[in-house]
């Protein structure tokens, strides 16, 4: 039986190279990704997070991405996370401006068993 390879790369890249950006949200939940240039519905904007098979139709997150780190759970999210071979990556599920906060549904993400899951309290802001 052949072993699975999960190596993976990713090197993150320069800020002059993000299609996005990390700002302070001002509204006291503190930082969040926004977009640098216009995006287009079903466009790609980056990966998110990189895993390995973990269980039955589960998956473990083994990398996660600079913008995995700052974007933010909505109910009513711009973009998608979309399981593709070994990483989650982030796309527009809308057209989105210049300076648009990126946010997904962290339902997303219930397939892969370490990553954040939304939580009750942020219903309530």
């Amino acid at each position: 039986m052949k072993t699975p390879d999960y190596n993976y790369t990713y090197v993150p890249p320069k800020d002059s190279e993000r299609s996005w950006k990390i700002e302070d949200i001002r509204d006291g939940r503190g930082m969040g990704a926004y977009t640098k240039i216009k995006r287009t519905a079903k466009q790609p904007i980056s990966d998110s997070h990189y895993f390995v098979p973990y269980g039955k139709d589960q998956n473990f997150s083994i990398a996660i991405t600079e913008l995995g780190r700052f974007h933010n759970h909505s109910e009513k999210p711009s973009c998608k996370a979309v399981k593709l071979e070994n990483k989650y990556t982030i796309v527009a599920i809308k057209d989105m401006e210049v300076g648009e906060e990126i946010t997904v549904n962290y339902d997303d993400y219930l397939s892969t068993v370490n990553v954040e899951r939304m939580n009750d309290e942020w219903k309530k802001k």
